[in-house]
């Protein structure tokens, strides 16, 4: 199970090249945080009593670097952003299916706008599959393959808006297993949010998509101050 665990990171450290860039890189927005904003941004994540019942706990994933992805999935340039607030919460996982959100507040709704079109632009379905293939370049004797990804069907919920879900089948030997990751990231005036799940079918238990959808409503309704 800690292998398979594993895998979903790797998808994980592509998902954070496209947000929030990690700490130390030239590329990071600058931090100029005040109080207010960060509170704002620690109302817009995911908190644990979100996700209702089972045994959700803790996860403390890698944090990588993207020295090795490919040149299109580098970290965006948001260097010559503001960010006022930001908050990331603790991934949170269930029997080797993983949920991560992030909020964001920055200086101006300009900054803001200029943050979500790097994100929606930056390839995600390359990247998805760039850091899988490279995961099973070490030998690991599974093959991966994408069953479907694109676009999530989602309602409306704030001015900026995007959906991403990849949908794959991981095999070794006789096993199969199946599982998604899906992406839903919303930007209102300053401030934006995201949420991510990567969920692994059996013998592992998926999180359900009536779950994943109704915390990606929670996150969306928060970006109003």
């Amino acid at each position: 199970m800690a292998r398979r665990a594993g895998l979903i990171v790797v998808a994980l450290a592509a998902l954070a090249a496209a947000s929030a860039a990690f700490a130390s890189d030239p590329r990071d927005p600058q931090h100029r945080f005040n109080a207010a904003d960060q509170a704002w941004a620690h109302r817009i994540i995911v908190h644990h009593a979100d996700l209702g019942a089972g045994d959700w706990r803790v996860e403390l994933l890698d944090s990588q670097n993207d020295a090795n992805a490919p040149s299109y999935c580098k970290n965006p340039n948001l260097s010559n952003l503001v960010l006022t607030g930001e908050a990331k919460n603790p991934d949170f996982s269930r029997e080797a299916s993983f949920e991560d959100s992030d909020g964001e507040v920055w200086a101006s709704e300009h900054d803001a706008i200029a943050a979500f079109e790097h994100m929606r632009t930056y390839p995600f379905d390359r990247c998805f599959r760039a850091a899988m293939e490279q995961e099973f370049a070490t030998g690991a004797g599974i093959k991966f393959s994408v069953v479907s990804s694109g676009r999530i069907a989602f309602p409306k919920l704030a001015p900026r808006q995007l959906t991403y879900g990849m949908k794959f089948r991981m095999t070794a030997g006789a096993r199969t297993i199946v599982g998604r990751i899906d992406i839903y990231a919303f930007s209102r005036g300053r401030a934006d949010g995201s949420v991510m799940v990567a969920s692994l079918g059996s013998p592992a238990r998926p999180i359900p998509l009536s779950l994943e959808q109704r915390l990606a409503r929670l996150v969306a309704s928060r970006l109003k101050r």
